[in-house]
């Protein structure tokens, strides 16, 4: 879950490639996805 601002944090998860899944938990709006998405270190 992120925070209000919609900022997530994982730690010490691999490069990827990802695929990648968002819902609203509101339901106000639908899921999104997104493949071949690769971390960056921040």
């Amino acid at each position: 879950m992120s925070d209000a601002s919609g900022v997530v944090e994982f730690l010490a998860v691999a490069k990827g490639p990802w695929a990648v899944v968002a819902f609203d938990h509101t339901g106000e709006y639908n899921a999104v996805i997104a493949d071949n998405v690769f971390g960056e270190p921040m």
